[in-house]
């Protein structure tokens, strides 16, 4: 006798039942993982936001970088105007 003539190698309906909900289950998920992967407005609008706040970001830190150093900057143009008045004057 093979198992196929055996009474409980076919299986019951609720294991039959239980096997259809994992596949529409399955199915449901690749059927989503598709879709955020074809909807190219969708990834578009990420990529988007994204870059916005990484600019939004940088801005923010250079501006505070370069008002923490402007007295620098101020001493440094000041030294090169009067580097220019004397050259030009001899």
């Amino acid at each position: 006798m093979n198992d196929a003539d055996q009474p409980d190698s076919h299986p019951s309906v609720a294991e039959l039942q239980a096997d259809i909900e994992r596949t529409r289950e399955e199915l449901g998920h690749t059927v989503e993982a598709l879709s955020e992967k074809l909807d190219v407005k969708g990834q578009l609008k990420g990529t988007t936001d994204q870059v916005k706040a990484n600019t939004t970001e940088f801005v923010s830190h250079t501006t505070h970088e370069a008002a923490s150093r402007w007295p620098e900057i101020a001493v440094v143009a000041v030294t090169a105007l009067a580097i220019a008045v004397i050259w030009r004057r001899y």
